[in-house]
């Protein structure tokens, strides 16, 4: 369970992104940080067991791309394990439905308490590989997290993207080296934003990809 301190570094992980959320959304937020504690004992859902490593390096890591993702729509979080950034972005925009993707059952066995504990009713669960999924409706946007380097994502997503789709996946430095290699296939444009995570001594970046006859407005978002 998080204490006290730990909800007080939360809150100023919070104001330092300048993320304007409700009580209820920290609330389920912190409920979300306790589930992954507890459950992390059991089923090893991430390497840090620590409370305030595990809110600077998936809460905080996850909300800081929050302002670049779009409000309404269909999200696909692909590879989505313990839920970064999906769960963060099923309790932060409502308006959005999420769809979490992952092949391992005790992950998505996870995913699935989380929806019913926090009430998440514009998440949805699917046990499933990429390479099979059809989903049932179109996806306005596909992101993924420690999932796949671009080019694989790409590859792998290539079936699901309409004219309007586009990607937004979170990644360290290594993922500079995938775009510069993305770049070389002129049917894709793309772009690195560096992200800022509080309290966090690692360089963060969110990488927009869409097809080079789209244009598309990425401009931050007002939260």
């Amino acid at each position: 369970m998080l204490k006290a301190a730990d909800l007080e570094l939360l809150e100023r992980g919070i104001a330092q992104l300048k993320l304007k959320l409700s009580t209820v959304q920290i609330q389920q937020i912190v409920a979300y940080a306790n589930l992954l504690l507890k459950w992390n004992k059991k089923y090893s859902l991430s390497a840090i067991s620590d409370p305030q490593q595990i809110i600077i390096h998936h809460l905080l890591d996850g909300l800081a791309a929050l302002p670049y993702f779009p409000e309404r729509g269909t999200l696909l979080d692909v590879g989505s394990g313990m839920g970064v950034p999906g769960v963060l972005l099923a309790i932060t925009l409502p308006g959005a439905s999420l769809v979490l993707l992952d092949s391992n059952g005790k992950k998505c066995a996870f995913l699935r308490q989380v929806q019913i504990e926090l009430n998440l009713t514009n998440l949805q669960i699917v046990a499933h590989r990429i390479e099979t999924y059809r989903p049932e409706s179109a996806i306005t946007c596909f992101t993924s997290r420690a999932f796949a380097d671009l080019n694989l994502f790409l590859q792998l997503t290539k079936d699901l993207v309409n004219t309007e789709s586009y990607y937004l996946a979170l990644k360290g430095p290594q993922g500079l080296v995938e775009l510069t290699e993305l770049a070389e296939e002129n049917r894709w444009q793309a772009q690195a934003i560096q992200l800022s995570v509080p309290f966090l001594d690692a360089q963060r970046y969110l990488i927009k990809i869409s097809k080079q006859n789209q244009i598309k407005n990425f401009a931050k978002a007002s939260f």
